[in-house]
């Protein structure tokens, strides 16, 4: 268990700064090569990538209980209400919206990561093509060239 956390400890302090100093693609290709679940490393990268989304609401919550004034309460009661309820519900706001997004694009954890997929012309693509050149064809020898040209 020592060594787990030791190694889990040493992941946690690296990301950071393997977040802010590597393209995500080749963050993906790094963690796709260590034995982490590819459903794992997907998660770890979305969270270390919306860190700034974060920082960013929670200044925004501070800003917003420093005009509050609510001194009266305290250190903890603030912190909790002011601060961790609602990163909670922004946190699930974002896990949705990222989730109903992975979904839509057709992410599965298990798949190859790529969009690359040769093009073949099928018999419709074919047949479209020929009647498409039929078509302006005929058209153009009706403008240029038919009985009435």
């Amino acid at each position: 268990a020592a060594t787990y956390s030791l190694r889990f400890g040493v992941f946690l302090t690296t990301m950071p700064i393997l977040a802010a100093t590597t393209d995500p693609q080749q963050m993906a290709q790094a963690l796709s090569r260590t034995p982490i679940p590819a459903g794992m490393a997907m998660a770890l990268l979305l969270i270390w990538r919306f860190f700034p989304v974060m920082a960013e609401e929670v200044r925004q919550m501070r800003r917003a209980a420093l005009l509050h004034g609510n001194i009266c309460d305290s250190f903890v009661r603030r912190i909790y209400r002011g601060l961790l309820v609602p990163i909670a519900f922004c946190l699930i706001e974002y896990t949705d919206r990222i989730t109903l997004a992975l979904e839509l694009r057709g992410f599965t954890p298990s798949e190859r990561r790529t969009c690359h997929r040769p093009i073949k012309a099928g018999m419709g693509d074919i047949g479209f093509a020929l009647a498409s050149l039929c078509a302006v064809g005929i058209a153009v020898w009706l403008q240029w060239g038919g009985p009435w040209g």
